[in-house]
């Protein structure tokens, strides 16, 4: 199976490339990228002129922990979501916990600096004397 997305905005900072392309997809993955692309035959033709076709973006600084949330960044088109700022303790289990409840995107978390001292230390500072 084939798509042709025809005339969209490409940004690919790796190659230096900010215009308009055409992107063919094949089984999912992207196949050929470039401007005026022939069409394969069979292939299903988008129109996504004005658009910006990306892979998918990174929301470094997300605090969304449900699936609902996760569903609503997608649609932005985010496909990675980290909490690299506040982070989450403990760490292993905010990894399975993520992973169990079967998230729509990729996700990462940064350690909570905050949630590890708190947990370091006594619940009430210890009295004088």
């Amino acid at each position: 199976m084939q798509t042709l997305l025809r005339g969209g905005r490409v940004i690919n900072p790796a190659e230096g490339f900010d215009g308009a392309a055409d992107v063919l997809v094949t089984d999912g993955k992207i196949s050929a990228v470039g401007p005026g692309l022939d069409t394969p035959p069979d292939a299903t033709v988008i129109d996504v002129t004005g658009l910006i076709i990306g892979p998918g973006f990174v929301d470094l600084h997300s605090h969304v922990h449900s699936i609902a949330g996760h569903r609503l960044q997608a649609m932005d088109g985010v496909t990675t979501a980290l909490d690299l700022e506040a982070g989450l303790m403990p760490i292993e289990r905010a990894y399975a916990e993520a992973a169990a409840a079967g998230r729509p995107l990729h996700f990462g978390f940064s350690a909570s600096w905050g949630g590890a001292r708190a947990q370091c230390l006594p619940a009430s500072p210890p009295t004088p004397g």
